[in-house]
């Protein structure tokens, strides 16, 4: 690994994790159902963009987990959550795994 790898993988603890939004309301015809979405963009500690790298949540109540990857622009969006507590893990190939636990995915509020 190249010394500049070495610095970006040991920096990358450091991920500057932006969440841009939290919450959108959705409502079920057949009963009511409420939703939140998950947002934001991932940047190396320079502030560069992150394309291609892969974002999982997982609700710590049931368990399900979801998985997208980053666009052009290091942005990721996960729609149509159940409210509730995740926790949020970035993958990149040349970087430390990042986790931020804890995030509340609430409805009519901005976390």
């Amino acid at each position: 690994m190249t010394n500049s790898h070495s610095r970006f993988a040991g920096q990358f603890l450091q991920i500057l994790f932006l969440t841009i939004a939290f919450l959108l309301a959705a409502q079920s015809s057949q009963a009511q159902v409420l939703y939140g979405s998950l947002v934001g963009e991932v940047v190396d500690p320079s502030r560069a963009v992150l394309p291609g790298a892969t974002v999982t949540v997982t609700n710590r109540d049931t368990g399900l987990q979801r998985e997208v990857t980053t666009d052009g622009s290091g942005a990721y969006a996960f729609r149509d959550l159940q409210a509730g507590v995740y926790d949020l893990k970035v993958l990149m190939a040349g970087f430390k795994v990042y986790v931020k636990t804890g995030l509340p995915v609430t409805l009519n509020a901005i976390a």
